[in-house]
């Protein structure tokens, strides 16, 4: 299976990436480091992401609905549906 990036969003302050897979696989990284803090496989694949406004949350959108993301000041993040 392919793991390629299908696209990449970067949180409103810069310091964090939220990756897509071609698979639908959402990750979170630390922008400089690339150290992974997260990652969410979904039954069905995710086709958007989108940081809040205040770079707090993930949403991550497919045509079954929303997957919201909290994202804790250590940057791990807690599913909060």
């Amino acid at each position: 299976p392919s793991t390629e990036m299908d696209k990449v969003v970067l949180s409103p302050d810069g310091r964090v990436a939220v990756e897509t897979s071609r698979t639908g696989a959402v990750t979170v990284r630390e922008r400089l480091t690339g150290k992974r803090f997260a990652a969410v496989v979904p039954e069905d694949a995710y086709s958007d992401v989108r940081f809040t406004p205040d770079g707090r949350a993930v949403v991550c959108a497919n045509e079954d609905g929303l997957g919201v993301y909290g994202l804790s000041p250590s940057l791990r993040a807690n599913t909060f549906h």
